[in-house]
């Protein structure tokens, strides 16, 4: 896919597009435009004067790309300053945002959420993490929608959020005083309805394998996801040599679970032992 690389030009030199209109002579209809590759024709002497004002080659205007996308999550928290040693807890009116973006594109989903915990005995603790806001942009290309939208979903997960699910979850593991959610803890990630909707109803061909004649069908898309551990460290071992489990080391979400996922590319370990994802749409 070729892809115009003008909008992030110009955000990185803090140039208007009525600037570059103004020292090319291109009009700033033609140039938003161009920009916004809203015109099926354009002209090599309109290129060449948009490189010449910028003083860039036209590989640094127009960049052919694959639709590989990096999508991250943070969180605006950094202590889990909420005592563990009791026995329920919850944290609410928190925010965070989704990110998935490449070298030209960015999409920003901001998220409000909370966490809660409680023990099931003196030793396991059950965490969850409920989002129960999720602000989606309002200008999205149409595989970004496609991938997000839970009615393309309702015959299996969603990947967008199983993703979602295990990208909070690393954030909030990796939180100071967090408590430690090893193999044998519950870490639950649940969607609000306001985020995915306890059921749809959608339309169907009625065909001789329905027990009805009916055009619609009634669907419950999943909500909550339950997270499996594994040790940060891929080279980590979860018991010591007499077999016994070790519970001083760190843990994260267990991202070999998404590699079945169609919409997965790559999953890189970085030196702090973060899991960064890569999606292709």
């Amino acid at each position: 896919m070729i892809k115009v690389n003008l909008k992030k030009i110009l955000k990185d030199r803090g140039i208007t597009l009525s600037e570059l209109s103004e020292g090319t002579g291109i009009s700033l209809r033609g140039l938003s435009a161009f920009q916004n590759q809203k015109t099926d024709g354009v002209k090599y002497n309109t290129i060449e004067a948009i490189c010449r004002y910028l003083d860039i080659e036209v590989s640094d205007l127009l960049k052919k790309y694959e639709n590989i996308y990096n999508i991250t999550c943070s969180i605006d928290l950094e202590d889990f300053d909420l005592a563990t040693n009791v026995p329920s807890g919850k944290k609410e009116d928190l925010n965070g945002k989704l990110v998935i973006s490449n070298e030209i594109e960015e999409y920003i989903f901001k998220f409000d959420f909370s966490i809660a915990f409680e023990y099931k005995n003196s030793d396991y603790i059950n965490v969850s993490i409920y989002i129960y806001e999720l602000h989606i942009p309002k200008t999205l290309p149409k595989n970004i929608i496609d991938f997000i939208d839970i009615n393309n979903h309702f015959e299996e997960e969603s990947a967008f959020y199983k993703i979602f699910a295990h990208l909070i979850s690393q954030e909030c593991m990796f939180l100071k005083n967090f408590p430690t959610i090893s193999i044998w803890e519950d870490l639950w990630v649940k969607f609000s309805n306001d985020v995915i909707p306890p059921f749809q109803i959608i339309d169907v061909i009625a065909d001789e394998t329905m027990f009805s004649n009916t055009s619609e069908k009634l669907v419950f898309p999943k909500k909550e996801y339950r997270i499996n551990t594994i040790p940060a460290n891929p080279k980590e071992k979860i018991t010591d040599e007499f077999g016994y489990a070790k519970f001083n080391i760190d843990f994260i979400p267990n991202f070999n679970s998404l590699i079945s996922l169609k919409e997965l590319n790559n999953i890189i370990i970085l030196d702090n032992f973060k899991r960064d994802l890569f999606i292709h749409l």
